[in-house]
């Protein structure tokens, strides 16, 4: 049956209509009934081979966010079932041309939910769930009234093994929900009270600047728990500080470097990214001090004594004075020894050399005997003075 629609200039449009009865011109078979939510296959016969099936009303009228497929040769496709049950159709159509529409039954699908009622902030949820596990379903931490929890955990019904999935309570605490939503219906409900988390970080008062600093700690050490030291009053980790993750830790102990820039501080333990146990730091200005030679030979050791802070990687450095950024030579200070021992070759002559914070020069390198050979850099001598030496003539002058 044609539907014909005159205008005023005489133009007709035909649309393909369907009978109360239904058509089906292309032989389209679908399955009497199926589960809400679910896949299910359609086929045809005829010659048609071209145009898309749609899942609609019952009565061919427009389904919102329906599932829809185009024909292929194969004569063959799987559509998703809406996830609310009530009757059908699909609708086999090319533009205006209507071929078929079948109609079939959706039928109700249930679920069961079995999660514990409380939980920690951040805490790690086993939930055992039956029912339907299709592709887009999942199973996840929802607000109160079951609506959508913008960065709630959430776990694919289809990816869990023995029907159990994993999820992380929210790191606020309050009254929420697990559901099994499929496509947009939630099939099953479980409420879930998060409850404050007690956690507590200890260290001292004031730490000398790029010190060590220990934290002991006590909370739920939950994966990626860490304890970290932030400005005072941020509230969250802070790019470039410095950290150490709970479940790597020894007897309850982290062990944190303080940061270089003084100020008031706070040593913070985080679980999800939110901090549940602060203390204040405060960063104290350190101060640090080198004796060493008036003068040294290049190539051979020469000590340094020390004080300061010993912290680790702490370094007494060798540098030209136009080249701070490049060490000559270095050496890393242990705490337990006052003194460090250097070794100091120039390789270029000549050339400004000098110790942090010491200055000096090298000497041109030794007359080569040789007229095939340039001179050997391991034959140059190098002079050191220390800051407020006496400003002397090299000994080759």
């Amino acid at each position: 049956m044609k539907t014909v629609i005159r205008t005023a200039i005489g133009i007709v449009l035909c649309l393909g209509a369907v009978d109360a009865q239904g058509t089906n011109k292309a032989g389209l078979k679908v399955p009497a009934s199926t589960p809400a939510g679910g896949p299910f296959q359609v086929t045809w016969n005829g010659a048609q081979i071209k145009g898309r099936l749609t899942i609609v009303k019952a009565d061919g009228g427009v389904l919102p966010a329906a599932s829809y497929a185009y024909a292929t040769k194969k004569k063959a496709l799987n559509l998703t079932a809406p996830p609310t049950p009530g009757s059908y159709a699909v609708k086999f159509a090319e533009r205006n041309d209507v071929f078929a529409l079948v109609k079939f039954e959706v039928t109700p699908v249930t679920a069961t939910l079995n999660a514990p009622p409380t939980a920690e902030i951040n805490q790690a949820i086993d939930v055992k769930f039956t029912g339907p596990a299709y592709k887009q379903d999942t199973i996840r931490v929802a607000k109160a009234d079951g609506s959508l929890l913008p960065g709630g955990s959430y776990a694919y019904a289809a990816q869990a093994g023995d029907g159990v999935v994993k999820l992380k309570a929210p790191v606020r605490d309050g009254s929420y929900q697990i559901v099994h939503l499929m496509q947009k219906v939630i099939l099953a409900r479980s409420k879930l009270r998060v409850g404050g988390t007690l956690a507590k970080v200890q260290t001292r008062k004031t730490v000398q600047a790029g010190g060590d600093l220990e934290v002991t700690w006590e909370g739920p050490n939950n994966k990626g728990d860490l304890v970290t030291i932030v400005k005072a009053g941020s509230q969250g980790r802070v790019a470039g500080a410095s950290y150490g993750y709970t479940s790597q830790s020894t007897a309850r102990t982290v062990l944190l470097t303080a940061p270089e820039e003084l100020g008031d501080y706070e040593v913070v333990y985080l679980t999800g990214g939110k901090a549940i146990a602060r203390q204040p730091v405060k960063v104290a200005k350190v101060s640090a001090t080198l004796n060493a030679p008036g003068e040294v030979v290049g190539g051979l050791v020469f000590p340094v004594d020390w004080t300061g802070p010993g912290n680790r990687q702490d370094q007494v450095l060798v540098h030209a004075p136009a080249e701070k950024e490049t060490a000559r030579a270095y050496a890393y200070i242990d705490a337990a020894e006052a003194r460090v021992e250097i070794v100091v070759r120039c390789r270029r002559a000549p050339t400004n050399c000098a110790t942090a914070p010491a200055r000096g020069r090298c000497s041109p390198p030794a007359p080569s005997r040789s007229r095939r050979r340039p001179p050997s850099p391991a034959r140059s001598a190098c002079w050191w003075t220390t800051p407020g030496a006496s400003e002397r003539a090299p000994p080759w002058k």
